[in-house]
């Protein structure tokens, strides 16, 4: 009675999570959502992704690197949001990676002004075929069909970042590119 009661209830907290996900990109897309812009410092947001990820990074023996030496980089965006789309990243370069030691590279440079945040991995990567899609709700790579999720992340990271992140993607590397003038060394 027990094993059916547990799974009864990781079935019902999975369900809530996906129409969780479901109502959080449908009030995305129609704007219904309003975003808490504030001047934020990049590291804090980025910090407090590392700590919700923490577990997950030490459960699946993830070496983490960052080099980050904006060390008071602000920026105006939603720290929330923007830290929910840090943790969708993480969590899907450690999900979708196949080495028995996933290393997962986080780098910020300052291009022409402009802020690039990378999250690079040593998985297998996105075909080149499957780049484009990766953003469309309810899409998962061939690859990957067999994992966890319902395709909905990247698409709510997508609208989350529409407004001041262009986001440009690789082989096993996302860029997310602060498109605002306003990243500022304090």
């Amino acid at each position: 009675l027990k094993y059916f009661s547990t799974i009864i209830n990781d079935e019902s907290k999975r369900l809530t999570r996906l129409l969780d996900e479901i109502l959080d990109l449908s009030f995305l897309e129609s704007g219904q959502v309003k975003l808490n812009i504030s001047k934020i410092e990049l590291n804090n947001v980025l910090e407090i992704a590392l700590q919700s990820t923490q577990q997950t990074i030490s459960i699946s023996n993830t070496i983490l690197e960052t080099n980050i030496d904006l060390n008071k980089t602000e920026i105006q965006t939603d720290a929330d949001r923007l830290s929910q789309v840090f943790i969708n990243i993480i969590t899907n370069a450690i999900k979708y990676n196949d080495k028995n030691q996933p290393l997962i590279e986080i780098n910020c440079e300052k291009i022409n002004n402009k802020l690039c945040i990378t999250f690079q991995d040593n998985g297998p990567g996105i075909p080149k075929a499957e780049r484009a899609i990766i953003f469309e709700k309810f899409t998962k790579l061939s690859s990957t069909e067999n994992s966890s999720g319902v395709g909905l992340g990247l698409a709510i990271s997508k609208e989350i970042m529409k407004n001041s992140f262009n986001i440009q993607n690789s082989n096993n590397e996302f860029c997310l590119l602060y498109t605002s003038d306003a990243a500022d060394d304090s």
